[in-house]
């Protein structure tokens, strides 16, 4: 009962079944932190001398009696948010964590003191919690910086920049995952002289590039690594351009993109703009230069309705073959000939996702036959990806026979 990392835009429903012992975790859930598990629910599922459940990055999913025999803590619960558990579950201070997240009271509050140029110190009140508040989330306007342990409540916000505005929010986290999004917020502005110096950038031709990881160039996308730009008072984000237009941007401290939404076998130039909590921009001199893979090859060939093979001359021992064009999303690359069902060519062999072939063309003379004889004769047209259409025109021939003296 695992779940790989894969966002689920459907309810997933796991009911009124028995597991009496597993080598692994009777229930897997493995997400990530931007693509979290959503809506699975199980409901009357016995688990006996089970290990216990593995779940992480889980959301708005539900455990109705769900029970565990002869396991000790049976849920491991992690980076997880609005679940349930209903009827008789069994029920640990985990599940009883995970079922109810952080709450700020209605005189919460956030307050910014000691205010100076490039720094300023966070306050705020308590959030409650029906177990414990197990950490706290920074965050300056939409970005978190910091996170903190559920035990401190004030935090010391250093590399602002002088005489700028800022909104700062906190929220609190469980220890299974559950994250308030009602936390107080503050604004205030720093004192001293607005910051009028541009960033520096670096320079190299290191500075941009793809990326080390495999894969890092599709068809589609194209996954972008630079080295970061210095400011004296920070980075506040980078913008990212193809071909002249932005495509995106990432936070001060994100030196990675990828560029989605690419077209197949098409030459980009890209380009790099950082710019500081102030505003003041630069760009970065190099330009990385790539051309996207060409288009998946989706399908097999296909033939025209009614594709028949043509025999344009019959001898004793040969006959030659033509056939129409085959067609392909892509291109079709040769066609195979069956004898009999074998390959004409017994030396070479045919799989399904292979690109061995008998012709590149349309026509073929297949020679060594026996006169007098009666042979089937199958056409199959591939593409460069190994696809074959598995089906083709075909035609029976029979050979002529001796000369009558």
């Amino acid at each position: 009962m695992s779940q790989q990392p894969k966002k689920h835009n459907l309810e997933t429903f796991t009911s009124n079944i028995t597991v009496n012992g597993t080598g692994k975790e009777p229930i897997e859930v493995a997400g990530v932190p931007d693509q979290f598990h959503e809506a699975i629910h199980f409901e009357n599922v016995l688990f006996m001398k089970a290990k216990p459940t593995k779940i992480d990055f889980l959301k708005d999913s539900s455990f109705k009696n769900v029970k565990f025999i002869s396991t000790a803590n049976p849920w491991v619960i992690t980076n997880s948010t609005g679940l349930k558990f209903e009827g008789d579950t069994t029920a640990t201070s985990v599940s009883t964590n995970a079922a109810e997240g952080p709450k700020w009271t209605g005189d919460s509050s956030l307050q910014a003191i000691n205010v100076k140029d490039v720094s300023a110190t966070l306050s705020w009140t308590r959030a409650a919690d029906n177990t414990a508040v197990a950490s706290y989330l920074i965050y300056n306007g939409e970005n978190p910086i910091a996170s903190v342990k559920g035990q401190q409540t004030s935090y010391n916000v250093e590399r602002l920049s002088p005489a700028l505005n800022y909104q700062f929010k906190v929220e609190a986290v469980d220890g299974t995952g559950n994250r308030s999004d009602n936390g107080p917020i503050t604004t205030f502005t720093t004192s001293g002289t607005k910051d009028i110096v541009s960033p520096d950038v670096p320079t190299g031709d290191d500075s941009l590039t793809l990326s080390d990881v495999t894969g890092s160039l599709g068809g589609t996308w194209a996954k972008l690594q630079w080295k970061g730009a210095t400011d004296l008072y920070g980075i506040k984000k980078y913008e990212i351009f193809a071909n002249g237009e932005k495509v995106g941007e990432t936070a001060g401290n994100e030196l990675s993109f990828t560029v989605k939404k690419l077209n197949p076998d098409t030459a980009y130039n890209f380009k790099i703009k950082v710019l500081d909590e102030t505003g003041n921009e630069s760009s970065y001199p190099q330009v990385l230069s790539v051309k996207t893979n060409e288009a998946f090859d989706h399908s097999a060939p296909k033939w025209p309705e009614e594709s028949i093979i043509t025999v344009k001359a019959i001898t004793q021992t040969s006959v030659k073959l033509s056939w129409p064009n085959a067609y392909d999303d892509k291109k079709v690359m040769g066609y195979r000939i069956y004898q009999d069902g074998k390959p004409v060519n017994e030396k070479v062999t045919f799989t399904p996702i292979n690109t061995e072939s008998t012709a590149s063309g349309t026509e073929y003379r297949i020679q060594g036959l026996a006169p007098n004889t009666t042979y089937v004769f199958k056409i199959e047209a591939g593409d460069a990806a190994g696809k074959w259409s598995g089906f083709g025109p075909s035609i029976k021939v029979t050979t002529k026979g001796p000369n009558k003296n």
